[in-house]
């Protein structure tokens, strides 16, 4: 019991905050163009952005020719331009990720 009461004092005492960020695509998806990709709100780098392929290959006989994109951001950025290999009408996922401050 007396765990929980010092752990509830250390929760009301220490101040919790918590950041976190969102990405948009800023233009639409083309074969062979750039995606770009941003970052908003007070995640802080750095930053990468993994592109995994989603759904059946638009290719006939089932040929797979989409891999696993894994691309940085520079340093500080928070945005990447990436040149986007899929084949027309592919179906692809965005993942980005950073660093989330949180403070207990």
């Amino acid at each position: 019991m007396l765990v929980i009461r010092l752990l509830a004092l250390s929760l009301a005492i220490f101040p919790r905050t918590a950041s976190g960020f969102s990405f948009t695509i800023n233009n639409t998806p083309q074969q062979c163009s750039n995606l770009d990709i941003s970052i908003t709100g007070s995640g802080q780098p750095p930053y990468r952005a993994v592109i995994l392929p989603y759904g059946p290959t638009p290719l006939p006989n089932n040929v797979e020719v989409r891999q696993v994109l894994d691309v940085p951001f520079i340093g500080d950025s928070t945005s990447v331009s990436l040149k986007l290999t899929y084949p027309e009408n592919s179906q692809f996922v965005v993942v980005v990720s950073g660093i989330i401050s949180s403070y207990l």
